[in-house]
């Protein structure tokens, strides 16, 4: 058996898209595209939104999968933001 027997399409998606999130904004900080605290957090606030209205879901379950995405990114998202020596604003 394989892990995806054990997964569903909705659980795949969104580890799917926690990784390809986190790429794109690591590239965007290295191009200085993205250069503010608050422009990263927004933006990966904005791109979580887009992404959980593009399921197919019930509106708990957005409200479920976004707590769980945002959970699954913060960690990596906090060791990148203390790994660029990005701004603050006031």
């Amino acid at each position: 058996m394989l892990l995806n027997d054990f997964m569903m399409d909705t659980d795949r998606k969104m580890i799917s898209f926690s990784f390809s999130l986190l790429n794109e904004v690591n590239e965007k900080i290295q191009r200085k595209i993205l250069f503010y605290e608050n422009q990263v957090l927004s933006y990966v606030q904005k791109q979580i939104d887009t992404f959980i209205q593009s399921l197919n879901i019930s509106i708990t379950l957005q409200t479920i999968c976004r707590s769980e995405l945002s959970a699954l990114i913060q960690s990596k998202l906090n060791r990148m933001l203390a790994q660029y020596s990005l701004f603050r604003s006031c």
